[in-house]
């Protein structure tokens, strides 16, 4: 990297030392967040490794970059010494194990933070650390369903689905990572650390409830607009309507009366569809009409039509169309990296970028660097008979 390359990059927690225990999602991403900001993160492995990396290799390639590897079995005794310097050496720690088996573990708070008082620990987890839900398995799409997020429709004409991401993996990631920088500020000034509980369920629960409110809803479709929606275009793509204010409405009726149209485009002229709360009552014919409509042309000429109208109006992208935009491309979210098109942290500061980073690590493959460069800190060889498990060391 160039200086002039350097002084583009962003990394206000560089110096900032991770340990992440995790595996999956939810707890990796946590650490990807931190990554891209600059800490430093190492990956404690079981000996076979993170199972995402053969259940999910795509995912594990993404949300684990810029990391470095070590294997640990937890279960054998061998391994306290190295989590104990695991622990003396952290900033933060991140675990995703059930509640109560990281303490049997020998990795849970009480225990590395009578080692390190100033330990920033964060447990990820499907429904928290206490209360009656708290031991019960869970993936996003149960926390989905149990917090309120899929039992209102997403579509008008469509009873609810889930989305393509994992919206609860990647809320309580984000939450907890901002909980985590939040918490380091705090230890500057107290000189002690905390310990997080982050569950999925609370994250989605909290964005929920911010959407939608906590009280009763006579209307299940009262947050929707079919003038709000996905159609399917004439070449079998779809696209997104934001038409939510009355004036974008307007011009969106506008745009379709200089085509040559058909009943169901004069249709949409009824005053009756002229207010949002219109377009809400008589919701059932406004959704029909604009199927027909749409399905009339393609895409690209819907997406040039409406955006010359400034009509909020976009083509759903794959996910590798999308990091191909033009617009992915000037907010310098798209590079290409050692390990193929990395997406950047999605913030700027004074236009500074987060690293680039190199590829996912190789199972253990960091183990002899990591437990050297924490033995030159404190001053003191690496722990005799260090049990390597699988990869490299």
């Amino acid at each position: 990297m160039t200086s002039d390359q350097s002084s583009q990059i962003w990394c206000p927690l560089a110096g900032t030392r991770v340990v992440d225990f995790s595996a999956l999602l939810p707890g990796p991403f946590i650490s990807t967040v931190l990554a891209d900001l600059g800490a430093g993160v190492v990956k404690v492995e079981p000996p076979g490794g993170d199972s995402a990396r053969s259940y999910q290799p795509a995912m594990f390639a993404a949300v684990n970059r810029g990391k470095r590897s070590l294997t640990l079995d937890l279960k054998d005794p061998q391994s306290a010494p190295i989590v104990a310097r695991l622990a003396g050496w952290a900033d933060v720690v991140i675990e995703s194990s059930r509640p109560g088996v990281a303490d049997r573990l020998g990795i849970g708070y009480a225990a590395l933070s009578a080692l390190n008082p100033r330990i920033v620990y964060c447990s990820v987890s499907s429904f928290g650390q206490s209360g009656p839900a708290r031991d019960r398995p869970a993936h996003d799409i149960n926390i989905m369903a149990a917090a309120g997020a899929l039992g209102l429709p997403g579509h008008w004409s469509r009873p609810p689905s889930r989305p393509s991401i994992p919206v609860g993996d990647f809320a309580a990631g984000a939450l907890a990572a901002a909980s985590i920088t939040a918490a380091l500020a705090e230890r500057d000034r107290t000189g002690r650390g905390r310990h997080l509980d982050a569950s999925l369920f609370g994250a989605v629960l909290y964005c929920a409830g911010l959407r939608h409110g906590t009280e009763p809803q006579q209307d299940p479709r009262a947050h929707l607009s079919p003038a709000n929606d996905i159609y399917r275009t004439a070449d079998g793509r779809w696209i997104a309507l934001g038409l939510m204010e009355d004036h974008f409405w307007r011009r969106f009726r506008a745009a379709v009366a200089t085509q040559p149209s058909g009943p169901a485009a004069e249709a949409l002229s009824d005053p009756a569809f002229d207010s949002h709360s219109g377009r809400q009552e008589h919701g059932d014919r406004l959704a029909g009409l604009l199927a027909e409509v749409i399905a009339g042309d393609s895409a690209d000429r819907w997406i040039a039509r409406l955006t010359e109208a400034d009509v909020p109006a976009d083509i759903c992208r794959l996910p590798h169309e999308a990091a191909a935009s033009p617009q992915a491309e000037a907010l310098g979210l798209s590079v290409a990296g050692p390990d193929g098109r990395q997406v950047g942290f999605p913030v700027r500061a004074d236009k500074r970028t987060s690293p680039l980073h190199a590829p996912a690590p190789a199972l253990n493959g960091d183990a002899e660097a990591i437990l050297a460069e924490i033995a030159a800190e404190i001053g003191a060889p690496p722990p005799p008979n260090f049990p390597h498990h699988g990869g490299p060391a």
